[in-house]
């Protein structure tokens, strides 16, 4: 699971908005990327199944995080 959901800095991290565009989610509350995180580490699962193959993106570890548990039902 992606830190990001519980993140402060959700709405203005460039990392996270990278993400939400190679899920190919567009957020109506994303603002302007402003703020470059320090240190990101992204695991990308890949799923093959029939045939079909989808990748996941997660960011699992951000020197940049900050704690805000209700940050992803917020927007």
């Amino acid at each position: 699971m992606c830190i990001c959901v519980n993140c402060d800095l959700l709405t203005v991290c460039s990392v996270y908005q990278t993400i939400e565009n190679l899920h190919c989610v567009s957020s109506a509350n994303a603002k302007n990327s402003i703020f470059e995180p320090r240190k990101s580490q992204i695991a990308i699962n890949i799923n093959s199944s029939s045939g079909n193959i989808k990748h996941e993106w997660d960011v699992i570890f951000c020197d940049s995080f900050v704690l805000n548990i209700n940050t992803y039902s917020e927007q």
